[in-house]
């Protein structure tokens, strides 16, 4: 989704205005439309009117803001819901009262390149990779699960209990190996909280936080792998 350079600035000037609370707007006709914020608590969160649809009528897009320096420049794990729900693009603008970033948008295509992608959380992370790579590798959608930045520190555990959830089953490390196979990893956390998938033998295909998605070898990573998982529709 992409908005002209006037509407971007309507969107952040909106943004700016409305801070500490969160703004709120949709894009009509490829025009921003500020939309009244009638959550009950619109410093952490945002809710449009019921009939916000139907007095703006073709909606392309929704486009929220998160205030610093309480809030990540992320979606939260309930932005992610509400996105799947009503199956438009959403941007999120990032401020501090005083200026305001560009519109963040999500989901990401699934055919976009898998190499040198910036990290993102809940936008272009390891899932968001893992699904990429199936999608251009085996033309297979696989589910998408909403998450809040650091989830693992939150009394998540999104892997273990996310993937037979998405058609996949663990094997054991001495069946693994196969292309498509997926890593789990634990780094610095309670549960695992890292995934990556073989591409070609010896090489995984991975993205963590603060570094570029790249492939390398698996046994770089191998004292951190805690299983092994296999997709079996």
């Amino acid at each position: 989704m992409i908005l002209l350079p006037e509407y971007n600035s309507v969107a952040a000037n909106h943004a700016i205005a409305e801070y500490p609370r969160e703004a709120c707007g949709v894009v009509v006709a490829g025009q921003y439309v500020p939309v009244p914020n009638i959550s009950d608590s619109p410093c952490d969160d945002f809710q449009m009117p019921a009939d916000a649809w139907l007095n703006y009528g073709g909606v392309q897009a929704v486009i929220h803001s998160h205030c610093a320096p309480d809030h990540f420049h992320a979606p939260s794990a309930a932005d992610m819901a509400r996105q799947a729900e009503t199956a438009l693009p959403w941007g999120l603008i990032y401020t501090d009262g005083k200026s305001a970033s560009e519109p963040l948008w999500w989901p990401e295509p699934l055919d976009a390149p898998l190499s040198g992608r910036q990290f993102l959380p809940g936008v272009t992370d390891c899932w968001s990779l893992i699904r990429g790579w199936f999608w251009q590798n085996r033309q297979i959608v696989i589910r998408d699960f909403p998450r809040d930045v650091d989830w693992w520190d939150r009394g998540g555990d999104l892997y273990t209990q996310g993937l037979p959830i998405a058609g996949f089953r663990q094997i054991g490390r001495d069946e693994s190996g196969a292309i498509g196979d997926l890593a789990l990893l634990q780094i610095r956390s309670p549960v695992p909280n890292h995934s990556a998938v073989i591409v070609e033998p010896g090489v995984m295909l991975h993205h963590l936080q603060g570094r570029l998605s790249c492939c390398e070898p698996i046994p770089r990573w191998g004292k951190l792998i805690v299983s092994w998982w296999r997709f079996t529709p």
